[in-house]
């Protein structure tokens, strides 16, 4: 068999109707290229992957046939043109077997922040798309990461643009900080002065997507390194005001399942926002199924009326998903966890 470049294997991948891949963009390509392993097994080819307890994966089968058994017992057919998925229960490996078989493996959360984002732009310019993109880059690190994604879509209003020049210290080592930055456009570097060193050393340089100055602002300490420019180049700023309200506040009413089934018994409605073929394998009763990517075009279905818990597999598409109702004027919450923390009744396929 031979392997196929990245864009055959996401219009391959697109074809799986029901799955996300069929709603990515072009657009996610390179995003993707970090996400994706492709396998390629042959008769008597045995493949061990591990699994943390509720990460999840989406088993993607180009080509050929298989089967894959997690250790707890359960077995998936694998077939050509189908992406399963699997969610463990608890830490455990999955025995993936086939005779001629091409799949690929992807991260489960990584491609609901991937479907979560392209949700979230779809109705942006491209300027508002292009900064809200590099702030998703821009949530790698360390402080930010905490932020949800539907938090940094707001964001975008409280930031300022900063042109700079080559040679400009940004922030200085031992000052107070008072700004968080992501790099647009340009490079930098990181310069530290350690307790016993005698001369700033090079720690690190930074590009675009990239994020600095946030230690200081969670820690309300001095800065604990110098970022001097080495090119021209534009900053997006956020006050430390906005960001220590942005990490500590929750654009999404989120609820645990103890509080979401009081709310259903009392009349809430419950939404899946999960693709159908997830619904179809299981669902928790009487919720009413609306993919995500498909939620602008078909808010018209819901009843306005009544107020809705939406969920999805771990609690990343819902988020946005309430996010979306709310903004349309219909009160929702999102189900913290998912279907995977829900420890009431879930209806499985027969």
């Amino acid at each position: 068999m031979k392997l196929l470049g990245l864009d055959a294997l996401l219009r391959q991948l697109a074809a799986h109707a029901g799955t996300p891949f069929h709603h990515l963009p072009p657009s996610a390509l390179p995003t993707l290229d970090g996400i994706l392993r492709v396998f390629e097994l042959h008769q008597g080819d045995q493949l061990v992957l591990g699994l943390r307890k509720g990460q999840g994966a989406y088993v993607s089968v180009l080509a050929g046939t298989g089967e894959a058994r997690l250790g707890n017992g359960t077995v998936l057919a694998l077939q050509a043109g189908r992406t399963e998925l699997v969610t463990p229960r608890a830490d455990e490996t999955f025995t993936v077997n086939g005779k001629d078989l091409l799949f690929c493996v992807a991260d489960a959360e990584a491609i609901d922040d991937l479907v979560s984002l392209d949700t979230l732009t779809a109705e942006m310019d491209s300027t508002r798309r292009h900064t809200l993109q590099l702030l998703e880059r821009a949530r790698q690190s360390p402080a930010f990461r905490r932020v949800p994604l539907e938090c940094v879509e707001q964001a975008l209003d409280r930031m300022a643009h900063e042109t700079v020049t080559t040679g400009t210290e940004v922030i200085l080592q031992g000052e107070p900080g008072e700004l968080f930055y992501v790099i647009a456009h340009g490079r930098a570097e990181v310069w530290q002065t350690g307790l016993y060193d005698d001369a700033a050393q090079l720690v690190a340089e930074l590009g675009p997507g990239d994020a600095f100055g946030e230690e200081a602002l969670v820690t309300n300490s001095t800065r604990s390194a110098t970022v001097r420019m080495i090119t021209d180049g534009e900053l997006l700023t956020l006050g430390k005001e906005d960001y220590q309200a942005l990490i500590s506040q929750q654009m999404v009413d989120e609820v645990g399942p103890a509080v979401a089934k009081t709310m259903l018994d009392e009349g809430y409605k419950l939404l899946d926002v999960r693709y159908a073929e997830e619904h179809e394998d299981s669902h928790i009763p009487d919720s009413q199924l609306i993919p995500l990517p498909e939620l602008r075009t078909r808010m018209a279905e819901l009843d306005r009326g009544r107020r809705w818990v939406v969920y999805c597999r771990s609690g990343r598409r819902s988020a946005v998903a309430a996010l979306l109702l709310r903004q349309a004027g219909i009160a929702a919450v999102s189900l913290a966890g998912g279907i995977n923390a829900w420890p009431h009744e879930i209806r499985q396929a027969a």
